[in-house]
């Protein structure tokens, strides 16, 4: 089954502060491993941000969630940021 990708409306200002190359980089692998098994791809998140999982791809991390065959992207930020963030927008 081939998962549908949804993304949150601020990640593409996430993107916007991310260089060219690794949002490159970051799509791709996006598409490769999110779109097939995406829950076993990533890491499943422990305390406020149980339930999401993350995906690592070099400093960067993608915070996911799974919903009836899509995956709902929250975040997508440096390491030190995006739990952060994922923690606010997982509240609103």
């Amino acid at each position: 089954m081939a998962y549908s990708i949804e993304f949150h409306p601020k990640v593409e200002r996430d993107l916007d502060k991310i260089p060219l190359k690794s949002v490159r980089e970051i799509l791709k692998s996006i598409r490769e491993k999110l779109t097939v098994r995406p829950g076993t791809a990533g890491e499943a998140l422990k305390g406020k941000l149980k339930g999401f999982y993350k995906l690592k791809i070099a400093d960067f991390r993608v915070v996911y969630a799974l919903e009836k065959g899509k995956v709902y992207i929250l975040t997508i930020a440096q390491r030190g940021k995006v739990y952060e963030i994922a923690k606010q927008r997982k509240s609103r």
